[in-house]
């Protein structure tokens, strides 16, 4: 049912009281939370599918009128607290709502469909809610879509702007959309319980988290320190321009080819106004016409007007005017096409950034040897093959720089001075873009401070550094921040199950030395880090090879990449594998199984119970056979089969990384629950002392908290407890919490 009045409202109050399940979503005038407005929303009843769909505001005379004020939706949102809410994206429903009416309801969040589709199939490429519906219920939007584009085209809109659309189209597509979500959410409840994946794991996490923890960080963001951005900014961009200038001076003389082909195919010389006044300029002639301006006129009056009082100076310049790109030479043209690509802002046409001009220049110019090709075959250009350039050409190392000062200076300073809002970045946390059930989003990619050592390059390093100081406290906070210690490897310990490996967790020892002592048979040193006879002081070379295999190998790391790792032959490479897995054989034994695993079931678990699904690789082993998982095996089995064997061998390839996604996905599937249950208790702690206190930002294994500065002592005492026993594994977790003004200097 559609309601446009005040007086129909009563009726979606009575769907409200008689569902205890209710989906709801919003249509919008655009999609920034803090700035745009509520013109409709939907609710529908997943039981019996009766929905309604409000209309709060419509386009009408090019502009919007309220039909209904939202102090009278604002009480019927309200009550929706009360009942279990089911969205589709609901973190971008419910943090518009609050901030356009005031109604808070992410706490009432029950499910989400995008979150639900995750956790069933991780796999997929969209979790768009059209593309589900027109999957599992074969439902297709394109004659809505055309309807609605059309509507807002009449009405004076562009595509995006769906609020211009005719009301009740909008109505009917909100309608449409609330019904899909409740058959959707129906369908997935049901596969969530056929996979056991609902109360221990679905319940347990994958919500709470979305409500207690993601949720409130887009909501509520992290200060920033503009000026220091902004100065940041201004510096890289400065030294962003002498690298181009020095690599350009550098690559000049390489590239009179190059700027033909650039030219030619760019910016061809033709017949324009712009050419002839550019011309004009370059080969001026005396007494020639001009405007007001002081621009050359090449009106019919004027050239003949010009012609007449100077026919000798003229001749030729009219000649050119008149047949240009027949009688103008060929390195004029040039001359004009360079110089009109410098008035449009272009200072050099090589681009420092395009892959394609690298190519040219490296391959073409060059003559230089590609290290790798893409599916198609063409020669790339990427950082290995960069990495090699620059051990010949100085220039190829400063190009390295730039790239990444580059992408420093977009993907940070330019998105935080683009997108705060009044001092605060409001950082987007997505649940549903990774296999392992970390994070993905804006925060992964803050890097850490990086030491002298792990990045020698001074310039990059300085801007690295930096970009962790962006966040800030602000007057009267304090950042809290703790990061478990080693979480990975812990966790690879406990999910072994070896007693040996436990060992160094529970002694305190570096593991990396550990491994390095074991695995080379290495006599008088210790992993212990006090020791005066500590292998990471007297042998960091023998230590850091073993960094390349300890984790790697129960990862599924074979002799072939691993002798490329450590430069050493393959049969060096596998007697390394054996030795390791010989000194901790659980490892062995635990990496069978859940190879095991995801052949015969389809898939694997972490402890927390999600779910990788691998039915890929049951079904490739079940046509083609376990040879699949073996070249030689594969090559006794179909190296006879001509064209068939290249096939086949690509499905070995196939295969073989999946089961390294097996080997992989405990391990890291399990960080993340830790680290995703710790903050969900932590939220829950905080909320339930009626703290201001707040997480503001989950990167990878650390959690950050902005509290008041009366409120530290109490945070720091609950963040380390939750985060070291939320969880419980066969050795104990350490998170020991950090306090600051600024990011940068908890980490």
């Amino acid at each position: 049912m559609i309601i446009r009045n005040v007086d129909d409202l009563p009726k979606a109050l009575s769907l409200i009281n008689r569902s205890f399940e209710l989906v709801f979503d919003i249509e919008t005038t655009g999609l920034n939370v803090r700035r745009d407005k509520h013109i409709g929303f939907g609710l529908c009843n997943p039981l019996t599918l009766e929905a309604h769909y409000v209309i709060t505001k419509e386009w009408k005379d090019n502009k919007l009128v309220e039909l209904i004020p939202t102090e009278l939706t604002k009480p019927l949102l309200e009550r929706l607290k009360s009942k279990k809410l089911i969205t589709h994206n609901g973190s971008y429903d419910t943090r518009l709502t609050y901030h356009y009416t005031g109604a808070a309801l992410w706490s009432s969040l029950h499910a989400d469909t995008m979150l639900m589709a995750h956790t069933i199939d991780e796999n997929r490429f969209s979790y768009g809610l059209k593309d589900l519906a027109a999957e599992f219920l074969g439902a297709d939007s394109k004659d809505a879509q055309r309807e609605m584009k059309e509507s807002i085209k009449a009405n004076g809109g562009s595509d995006k702007e769906y609020f211009k659309a005719d009301s009740e189209l909008m109505a009917t597509y909100g309608l449409a959309d609330v019904i899909m979500t409740a058959k959707l959410y129906n369908l997935f409840n049901a596969e969530l319980k056929k996979q056991n994946l609902t109360e221990f794991f679905y319940n347990d996490e994958v919500m709470p988290l979305y409500k207690n923890v993601t949720i409130p960080m887009e909501l509520k963001g992290i200060p920033v320190d503009l000026p220091l951005i902004e100065r940041s900014y201004e510096a890289i961009k400065a030294d962003l321009t002498l690298i181009e200038d020095s690599i350009q001076a550098q690559i000049a003389p390489l590239l009179p080819t190059f700027h033909d082909w650039f030219i030619n195919k760019e910016y061809p010389f033709k017949l324009s106004g712009e050419s002839k006044q550019v011309l004009a300029e370059l080969y001026p002639v005396d007494n020639w016409p001009k405007t007001k301006s002081g621009a050359y006129s090449f009106s019919k009056i004027d050239y003949h007007k010009a012609y007449k009082n100077c026919p000798m100076q003229f001749s030729k310049l009219a000649d050119w005017t008149i047949h240009l790109t027949e009688q103008v030479p060929k390195n004029v043209q040039r001359q004009v096409s360079l110089e009109l690509l410098r008035r449009q802002g272009t200072k050099y046409t090589f681009n420092l950034l395009s892959k394609h001009h690298l190519k040219k220049l490296f391959f073409d110019t060059l003559g230089e040897k590609a290290l790798s090709h893409t599916d198609k075959g063409a020669p790339q250009v990427d950082d290995d093959f960069l990495e090699l350039m620059a051990t010949k050409y100085p220039w190829a190392s400063e190009l390295q720089t730039f790239n990444k000062l580059t992408k420093i200076k977009g993907t940070y300073h330019e998105r935080f001075i683009n997108e705060s809002d009044n001092g605060r970045f409001y950082p987007s946390f997505y649940q549903h873009r990774t296999t392992s059930g970390r994070y993905s989003g804006d925060a992964q990619q803050l890097p850490r401070k990086k030491s002298a050592e792990e990045m020698p390059n001074e310039l990059v390093r300085r801007y690295t550094n930096e970009i962790r100081d962006f966040f800030i406290s602000g007057e009267g906070y304090k950042l809290v921040d703790a990061d478990y210690t080693s979480l990975e490897v812990v966790v690879f310990a406990d999910d072994a199950a070896d007693e040996a490996l436990l060992d160094i967790i529970r002694k305190d020892l570096d593991f990396y030395s550990q491994v390095a002592i074991e695995v080379y048979g290495l006599e008088g040193y210790s992993a212990d880090k006090n020791a005066p006879n500590f292998l990471k002081k007297l042998k960091s070379d023998l230590r850091q090879l073993a960094k390349a295999f300890a984790l790697g190998i129960r990862y599924g790391m074979t002799a072939f990449k691993l002798s490329k790792e450590l430069g050493i032959t393959q049969e060096q490479a596998e007697i390394i594998i054996q030795r390791y897995l010989a000194r901790f054989p659980k490892l062995a034994a635990r990496m069978e199984q859940l190879k095991n695993d995801a052949i015969t079931k389809g898939f694997v678990k972490t402890k927390s119970g999600r779910i990788r699904h691998l039915g890929q690789l049951k079904d490739l082993i079940a046509k083609y056979g376990p040879c699949l998982l073996n070249s030689l095996e594969l090559w006794k089995q179909y190296g006879d089969s001509g064209s068939y064997y290249n096939y086949v061998k690509m499905q070995g390839r196939t295969a073989r990384n999946l089961v390294n996604n097996a080997l992989n996905f405990p391990i890291q599937g399990q960080a993340a629950s830790i680290v995703s249950r710790a903050s969900i208790a932590l939220s829950k702690a905080l909320k339930a002392e009626n703290l201001e206190a707040y997480i503001a930002l989950s990167v990878h294994d650390e959690l950050c908290v902005l509290a008041p500065d009366e409120e530290v002592e109490r945070v720091s005492a609950l963040m380390q407890f939750h985060m070291e026993n939320t969880t419980k594994l066969s050795v104990p977790l350490q998170a020991e919490p950090q306090i600051g003004t600024t990011y940068g200097a908890v980490k």
